[in-house]
Order: C-alpha cells, then sequence, then structure tokens
C-alpha cells in the first residue's frame, strides 16, 4: 500500500489524559488515525501511547526528541513510507542518557514501493530499542534495506527481523547494533568503525541470495568511501556463551591490518561460529579467559591474509579446514610481545600455504590435525616470559606432523616447547627444525615421540634433520616405555649446527633414545656445542648401521654427565670393528661431574669393542663393557683416567 496523500507533521503531547493513540487530545495537530501522515514527533515523556486501538498506520518517519524514555506499546501495526523522496525514518535525537527509544508494537515495516530506496534507523543521540513483543518487517518492494546510523549509541533488536535478501549497514560512524532476538536479513555490513553485538537469545541468519554475508569492513555502494581504517567488531557478548549464528562471514578487502575482530566474551561454556569464512582483509578472533570459540565452517578460506586468533587463557577450536584458494594465508597464534595466549586447537588436515606464527600461547594438534603445507615459526621476537608451544594432544598417540618447525630469534625471554602428550602409542615428527633460540622437546610417561628426519651433505636448503645452529636443544622425557625400536624420546634423525656452536641438553626421569638408524651421508649428529646429561634419566646413543667401523654420534664437544645413565651400543656387522667413541669424533672429551653411569654394549660382535677418548674425568662413575663372551673391550690412543672418588669398571659377559 501506497499513501495517496499526505498530511501535516504531528506530536504527542499526552495532555489527553490516557495513552489512547486514537485520542486526539494527546496530539497537536489531531489524532493520526489511518489517514497517511508525514513525521510524528514523540516530545514528551507523558503517557507514553499504546497503538491498541488503532489497527494500522501508514507514516514516513518516527522521531522522538524528548529528554526522558519514551515507548510506544499496543498491537497495531506501523508501516513507513517514502514521502515525495524523503526516505521512510526511525531516529532518537533525545540528547540525552536517559532518552531510550523503546518500539513494543506489534509490527513495524519498511514498506515503500516507489521513492527512496532505503530505509534509515538513527540512534543520532539516544538508544533505540525493538522490544520482544515487536517484529521489524523489511518488504517494500522499492527497499533495498537499511541503513544504521548512532555514533556511540545503540540499536538494540530484541525482536524479529525479517528481512531476508535485505542489506543492513552500519553506515554512521561508531554505530553499535545489538541483537537479542532472531536476525535474518540479506549482507549485514558492519563498517565505519561499527560494533556488532550478539546478546544473549540472539541470532543472525544470512540469507536471500546466494553468498549472503555479515560482511565486516567495506562499503555496500550506497554511502561513498566508508572509514576503512575504523574496522569493524563483531562482539559475542553472554559471558556464559551459547551462542551460535550460521551467518557467513566475509571480511572486505582493504580494510587496514588488524582492524577487523571478532570478539568473544565469554568466560565460560561455548559461542559457535557456524557459517563458512572468506577472508579479504585480516581478522582478529579473540577469545576471553575460560571460554571457547569453535569455527566450525566447512570453509575457512583465508586466501593471502592473516587470521590472527588471540585471547589468554581462551580456548579456539578450528574444526573446519583452513586452506587458501589464492595467495599464501597465514595464521598468528597470540600477540607478539606480549605473555599468554589462547589454546588452539587443530582437528583437521589445514591446507593454507603461508606461515603459522605461535608468537604466545599453545597450537594444539589433536588426531587428524595438521598444517603440513605450513613452516610453523614459534616464539615471540621481543617480551619477557613469553612462553609458546606445540602440543600433540592425543593420548593414545598415532600423530604424525611434518610442518618445519622454527623456533625464532628473540630479544626477550620465553620457553618455547614441543610437547608430545601420549600416554600410550607412538607419535612421529618428521619435519626440519631450524633454531634460531634454544627449543626443549618433551615426552610424557607412557608414550613415545619418534623424531625421524634426517640431514644430508646434499641437502643444502636444511629441509631435514634438526639444526640447532648456536643453541640448546632440551630433551625432556618422563617415559621410559619401549615400543618396537623406539622408547621414550628418540631421535632417529640428525642434529647439528648450520651455524655457531650449538648443545644438547637432556633431562628427565625417562629414556631419550638418539639412534642414526638410516645409512645417509654425513648422517651422524655433528653439532659443536656438546652435550649434557642430567635429572637422573637415561640417554642412550645407539647406532645401528650394519658396516665397519661406525661411529656412535654425540657431537663434537664435551659429553657431561651430571646424573643418570649413558649408555652406547652399536650393531656390528660381523666382519670389522665399531669403534664407539664418548662423544661420536675421536680425541674430545667426557666429563663426569654426578653419580652417573656409563654403559658400553656390542653385542654379537667377532673382533672386539673398542672405547674412545681424549680425556675421561669421572667423579663417582660406574662404567661398564659388554660383549657376547668372546669379544674384548680396550680404550685406545691417549686415554686420562681421572677417578675421584670411585671408579668401578665391569665387564658384562652375555650368557652363553
Amino acid at each position: 500500500m501506497v499513501p495517496l496523500s499526505v498530511r501535516a507533521d504531528d506530536t504527542w503531547t499526552g495532555a489527553g489524559g490516557n495513552a489512547n493513540w486514537s485520542n486526539a487530545s494527546n496530539w497537536s495537530n489531531g489524532a493520526p488515525n489511518t489517514a497517511p501522515y508525514g513525521t510524528l514527533f514523540f516530545s514528551t515523556s507523558s503517557n507514553s501511547p499504546s497503538l491498541d486501538d488503532i489497527a494500522n498506520l501508514s507514516e514516513n518517519k518516527l522521531l522522538m526528541n524528548t529528554t526522558g524514555a519514551f515507548t510506544i506499546n499496543g498491537t497495531g501495526t506501523i508501516s513507513l513510507f517514502d514521502n515525495g523522496g524523503t526516505q521512510a525514518k526511525i531516529e532518537n535525537n533525545s540528547g540525552s542518557t536517559s532518552g531510550l527509544f523503546t518500539l513494543n508494537t506489534a509490527t513495524i515495516n519498511f514498506a515503500a514501493t516507489s521513492g527512496a530506496a532505503w530505509g534509515e534507523i538513527n540512534a543520532v543521540s539516544g538508544d533505540i530499542l525493538f522490544g520482544t513483543n515487536n517484529t521489524l518487517n523489511i518488504n517494500g518492494s522499492i527497499v533495498a534495506g537499511i541503513r544504521m546510523f548512532g555514533s556511540n549509541h545503540t540499536t538494540t533488536f530484541n525482536n524479529t527481523v525479517s528481512a531476508s535478501g535485505k542489506y543492513f549497514a552500519t553506515t554512521g560512524a561508531n554505530t553499535t547494533v545489538a541483537i537479542g532476538g532472531a536476525m535474518t536479513t540479506g549482507d549485514f555490513y558492519l563498517m565505519n568503525g561499527g560494533t556488532l553485538k550478539l546478546n544473549t537469545g540472539g541470532s543472525l541468519t544470512t540469507s536471500g541470495f546466494v553468498g549472503a554475508a555479515l560482511r565486516l569492513g567495506g562499503d555496500f555502494g550506497t554511502t561513498g568511501s566508508q572509514n576503512l581504517a575504523s574496522g569493524a567488531t563483531f562482539q559475542l557478548t553472554p559471558l556464559t556463551g551459547g551462542l551460535t549464528t550460521n551467518a557467513l562471514i566475509n571480511t572486505v578487502a582493504n580494510n587496514t591490518s588488524g582492524a577487523l575482530l571478532i570478539d568473544s566474551l565469554n568466560t565460560s561454556g561455548t559461542n559457535t561460529l557456524a557459517g563458512d569464512f572468506y577472508l579479504d582483509s585480516a581478522l582478529r578472533v579473540n577469545q576471553a579467559s575460560g571460554g571457547t570459540i569453535v569455527i566450525s565452517d566447512a570453509t575457512t578460506d583465508i586466501k593471502g591474509q592473516t587470521l590472527t586468533l588471540t585471547g589468554t587463557g581462551g580456548i579456539v577450536n578450528l574444526t573446519g579446514v583452513v586452506g587458501n584458494s589464492t595467495g599464501s594465508g597465514q595464521v598468528v597464534v597470540g600477540v607478539n610481545g606480549t605473555a599468554g595466549g589462547p589454546t588452539v586447537n587443530m582437528s583437521q588436515a589445514n591446507t593454507y600455504s603461508g606461515d603459522t606464527f605461535v608468537r604466545a600461547g599453545t597450537l594444539a594438534f589433536a588426531t587428524g590435525g595438521s598444517a603440513a603445507n605450513s613452516t610453523i615459526r614459534l616464539g615471540s621476537t621481543f617480551g619477557t616470559g613469553v612462553d609458546a608451544s606445540i602440543n600433540l594432544t592425543n593420548a593414545a598417540g598415532g600423530q604424525t606432523i611434518t610442518s618445519v618447525i622454527n623456533p625464532v630469534a628473540t630479544t626477550g625471554t620465553g620457553l618455547l616447547t614441543l610437547n608430545s602428550l601420549n600416554t600410550s602409542g607412538t607419535n612421529t615428527y618428521s619435519g626440519h627444525i631450524g633454531m634460531d633460540r634454544d627449543f626443549t622437546i618433551t615426552q610424557a610417561g607412557g608414550g613415545v615421540l619418534n623424531i625421524s628426519s634426517v640431514h644430508t651433505s646434499a641437502d643444502t636448503s636444511f629441509v631435514l634433520g634438526t639444526d640447532i645452529k648456536g643453541n640448546t636443544l632440551t630433551l625432556t622425557s618422563t617415559s621410559s616405555t619401549i615400543i618396537g625400536a623406539n622408547t621414550g624420546l628418540t631421535v632417529n634423525g640428525t642434529i647439528y649446527n648450520s651455524t655457531g656452536s650449538g648443545s644438547v641438553l637432556v633431562n628427565g626421569g625417562g629414556i631419550v633414545l638418539l639412534s642414526n638408524a638410516t645409512t645417509v651421508a654425513n648422517g651422524a649428529n655433528s653439532y659443536t656445542g656438546g652435550t649434557t646429561l642430567t635429572g637422573g634419566g637415561t640417554l642412550i646413543a645407539q647406532n645401528t648401521l650394519a658396516s665397519t667401523n661406525n661411529l656412535l654420534s654425540l657431537g663434537t664437544g664435551t659429553v657431561t654427565l651430571n646424573s643418570g645413565t649413558l649408555s652406547l651400543k652399536a650393531t656390528p656387522n660381523g666382519n670389522g670393528q665399531n669403534i664407539i667413541t664418548g662423544n661420536g669424533i675421536t680425541g674430545n672429551n667426557v666429563l663426569v661431574t654426578g653419580n652417573s653411569t656409563m654403559s658400553f654394549d656390542k653385542t654379537g660382535a667377532t673382533t672386539g669393542n673398542n672405547y674412545q677418548f681424549n680425556n675421561l674425568s669421572i667423579g663417582a662413575f660406574t662404567l661398564n663393557t659388554g660383549g657376547n663372551g668372546t669379544s674384548t673391550g680396550q680404550f685406545l690412543g691417549t686415554t686420562t683416567l681421572t677417578a675421584t672418588p670411585l671408579l668401578t669398571l665391569t665387564r658384562l659377559t652375555a650368557a652363553g
């Protein structure tokens, strides 16, 4: 229906002694009943009207300009039309913090079939509330959608909004919109510094055409350029979580980095974003401490953009596949230089090809989770106490990770770790570790972590093996479990330093196995900074190559035994001898500083066992040599034995 004529504007005075809309004494220009009018002004808070005695009204604008709160109640319907090219509008111009304009009448329609293509809701100087008794329909054939304004004020929709296929847009700078009911729109443009709050009971569905979405940032072509630097914030407000939105989410191109935010405020419970994600600008998702947000969409296409996940103590679950259809998208966990961060759980085989930066917090891979095409750059480049970790979380093991891991250089401090949390079974890491700072690898009790990457002389790009450079690699195991050829924390690959003089520290009460178990050129460990064994555990250096004169390699530096057991083992070929050296290279030192045991074992040898050191400095120490009953053991070259206070040499004879 289109109004055939327009009467003068009218103002509610409330002087009629009751709240009846049809009481002419309540209006300055007679009661606006069924005849079409222009603008209705509400300039007093006296006797807020009830639209019960009028079924249908046709108006152009509803404008509130009283300083107090004002409410329109009732069961009637108000339809807003274009007025000679003047768009239909609802506006609060009270100028007062207490001047809330509440619309709780049964139905409001933006119903124009000709004239201006856009309706307007403007909280220009006071808040607007659509109550739970109201339904807002954007149903006029000419109406493309609603533009919303209201700098530093909020329009709240606790009602049902039916606007499938129609646009909504926070056109005004710093406009805030809150949803507490069921809202259905076409594209919802959140831009120009706008904030969209999804409150308890609120939902947003985008529908009506293919690709309808919540679009963060940008301009939908009706109001000129938006301030892309101001960005947009989509906020999930209930502190106990429980929200789910199925809206497709798109970040519009050319927004300033860091300007677009999804902020989940729950400190318990879970919020869920179940619609697809398409990033044409960078996006940050922040989760408050104690709460969880699930990004469960079938498609998270980050393209060539950056998806940043933040929030100290929060949990972010990525249960869909993160990929990039174009470009080389990146994922960032935590804030560079800021201690604390979220736990980000990946449970799918993600396909994005850009780097993964774990600046602070934890990147956790569940069963089936990986980022195989991405280099994981671990740690912050500055800041004090900024810890970062990668966790393999399946208690039963069975996880395989192949990503390159790069602990990054820093001017600050923080512990960087790879934690294998399985308490049974075996996990495998087969990527390259390139260390630009100290790095720790841990294995939980009862499980096995097998590090199997190998560096070769032809590997000029260092894509395999563990390059510790001038840093310290700490190997920590609380597991003494033996599964197949592996035990505790097993390094079947090679450790070397391309620059500097890196060292290895072994601690914990479990078993760490260093095993050169593959035939490669330059396959032996070659780091130069020394090896230290502490914490009461066992370090087994094992060479399983069946060839002549194999060297067990613990690098070229001094081997220091502070406590625990160093066990050196080799598998002979039956024709020659294996030279088992205390640190893998003839002429270096073994220093024993605590109550320790050194064990030599070459079971099955036919020609003997040879043990070669330069200086063997011994405190309280037991040295065991073993064979098959026919082999002999001897120290070669110039070996200085210094024993204080105790040296026990024991030859172990194999049964038979």
